[in-house]
């Protein structure tokens, strides 16, 4: 697909393409160009493996039209906070999830239709990975409720529903088994993140298919939208729109398959190729 201007749409991933990773702080300069987007009638959606309770940062904007969450597992409206649409894991296919990587001992987080819980040694590797003292996670994730056990909690009767299963593992090998493990599966989404993550959504729910419904139920033409990422788990909206752009510090997979690249996200990249398309 080719992009037509004038640009309708624009979907953007957050960590690594608009915000940098491990923070939750978007530059002026990006708010600007976004800001100026939507007053020339483009909608904006942020595309995010985030769930709503960690974008604060973000829910005060007057720009920001849809929020795509959890990997594309739930899409609402921002004026209003609606529903458009959820895909939850349903929780058999969740239970064996966790009983096929049991051996593996991988540490696991779970992501709601509104916010996450986190086991203590998945927070204690991206304290490490990050650098952050357990403050600063507080104030990156503060609403990120940290448990004992997170096949405990989705077997607990009161099962709400994950939207998305991320698994931390020992390794890179271990990652890849991991994934080897759950492929026989069938009926998930499956995104390599990093050296030792693996994220796990029902089947059909990715950014892309969400961007790709978003699209269709607003009535637009998806040659004349955009969307930006930088990872592995950004790689299902290219093809579904008119340009898949990935900032110049994205992945070797995600700069693979990209339409176009901007500039890194350290130099807003993103709001560099919004201002040079838009005016």
């Amino acid at each position: 697909m080719t992009l037509r201007l004038p640009i309708s749409l624009v979907a953007f991933d957050l960590d690594g393409t608009t915000v940098e990773r491990g923070t939750t702080s978007m530059s002026p300069v990006m708010r600007e160009a976004f800001a100026a987007a939507h007053d020339q009638g483009v909608v904006v959606s942020v595309a995010t493996g985030r769930p709503v309770g960690e974008l604060d940062f973000l829910l005060g904007e007057e720009w920001l039209d849809y929020l795509i969450t959890v990997n594309g597992s739930v899409v609402r409206r921002h004026v209003d906070m609606g529903l458009a649409f959820s895909s939850p894991l349903p929780a058999g296919k969740a239970r064996e999830v966790i009983d096929a990587l049991a051996p593996l001992q991988p540490k696991w987080q779970a992501f709601f239709e509104d916010e996450s819980c986190i086991e203590e040694g998945t927070y204690s590797y991206m304290m490490e990975r990050s650098g952050h003292s357990i403050d600063e996670m507080r104030k990156v994730l503060p609403h990120v409720e940290i448990v004992d056990s997170i096949p405990s909690l989705l077997e607990d009767c009161n099962y709400r529903g994950a939207c998305k299963l991320q698994c931390t593992l020992a390794d890179e090998t271990a990652r890849q088994e991991a994934y080897e493990r759950l492929l026989p599966l069938g009926g998930l989404e499956l995104a390599r993140m990093g050296q030792r993550e693996v994220e796990i959504t029902t089947a059909g729910a990715t950014k892309g298919s969400a961007l790709a419904r978003l699209v269709g139920l607003l009535g637009l033409d998806p040659s004349h939208c955009v969307a930006f990422g930088d990872d592995t788990n950004d790689l299902t909206m290219a093809g579904r729109v008119g340009a898949f752009v990935v900032v110049e510090n994205g992945s070797e997979a995600a700069l693979a398959v990209a339409d176009e690249a901007c500039p890194s996200v350290q130099e807003d990249g993103v709001a560099t190729w919004l201002t040079a398309h838009l005016g």
